[in-house]
């Protein structure tokens, strides 16, 4: 009886280091974009622009690329995005959502995580 449970024990004791280690190396390849949808009245859209390049810049959770969907016509809020993306071009992506193409991009940009 205490060679199944001692086969039981190393089985759990090789699975609990698996999973350590995969939660410490693994978290950003399972990042999943954080989208925002831009709209011309939103009035916290600089301060929202703001806190996500500050998790860019700590990489304190797993936002690692960010979709911004805009909705409006406001030049303003597509100012303040596209500076956004000039700073972080490898990481921001802009999409329109009258875009003939906004589901494949959606799906492309996925796809690059």
């Amino acid at each position: 009886m205490d060679i199944p449970v001692l086969i039981a024990a190393v089985i759990l004791t090789v699975i609990a280091v698996v999973e350590v280690i995969c939660l410490l190396c693994c978290p950003k390849v399972k990042a999943v974009p954080l989208t925002v949808i831009v709209r011309g009245d939103d009035p916290r859209l600089e301060e929202k622009l703001r806190y996500t390049a500050y998790l860019f810049a700590t990489e304190e959770c797993c936002v690692t690329k960010i979709m911004i969907i805009e909705c409006g016509e406001d030049y303003h809020a597509k100012a303040v995005c596209a500076r956004f993306c000039a700073e972080f071009p490898e990481r921001a992506n802009i999409v329109n959502e009258k875009n003939e193409n906004f589901v494949q991009k959606i799906i492309d940009f996925t796809a690059e995580i």
